[in-house]
């Protein structure tokens, strides 16, 4: 909804104080999104040809997308397979080029949908390693749901945790952890578990 896609059934929805699914193209150009296994890369062409297509569809200037195109391969370790196309690409560098490609038009709030469910623990930590450089560089805003708690433990400021609709905990990392360290649970995922009773949670 807050992408734009989907209309709410009740409330409403601001977003950069524009309505997203009202105005959808103003939205989008204020927002970067990564939809999990959705991938918005052209599978029979090489990774820097999307990356050109988004430039001319954002019409990004010449001279900023040259600079991010270098700093995001660069940040992401994405040189060896830049140029390859990407139906050949291991999971891990799909998503990485999602997560370049979200970012090219510097866009100021980004969010993302299970950017590392099924990477290995090298490829999660670079993806983990570039979200939080890109908000100290740039104040990119970034809306992150995971079911990896180490994503949430590594990346965010603030958590919030939902079951069936209701907010369960809205706060800081630090003050969640001071809250339920003491519930006998070592590690943030038991935390969140500790917090409700059976019932199917989303952070």
């Amino acid at each position: 909804m807050m992408s734009g896609i989907l209309f709410p059934t009740e409330g409403s929805i601001r977003v950069g104080g524009l309505c997203p699914y009202r105005k959808r193209e103003e939205n989008a150009a204020n927002i970067g999104v990564v939809f999990g296994q959705r991938s918005r890369l052209n599978w029979d062409l090489p990774m820097m040809d999307s990356f050109e297509l988004y430039k001319e569809i954002y019409r990004i200037d010449a001279g900023v997308f040259q600079k991010n195109v270098d700093r995001f391969v660069e940040m992401l370790h994405m040189q060896d397979f830049y140029q390859t196309p990407v139906r050949q690409l291991s999971l891990g560098q799909r998503m990485k080029a999602e997560v370049a490609l979200s970012l090219l038009h510097e866009p100021p709030i980004l969010y993302l949908d299970e950017p590392t469910i099924g990477l290995d623990v090298m490829a999660k930590q670079q993806i983990r390693d570039f979200i939080k450089e890109r908000n100290r560089l740039a104040g990119t805003t970034t809306i992150l749901t995971s079911h990896d708690m180490k994503d949430l433990d590594c990346v965010c400021k603030r958590l919030i945790v939902l079951a069936k609709g209701r907010i369960l905990f809205d706060g800081s990392i630090e003050r969640f952890k001071e809250e339920h360290a003491g519930e006998g649970v070592s590690d943030i995922e038991d935390m969140v578990r500790s917090i409700y009773e059976g019932e199917t949670a989303t952070v």
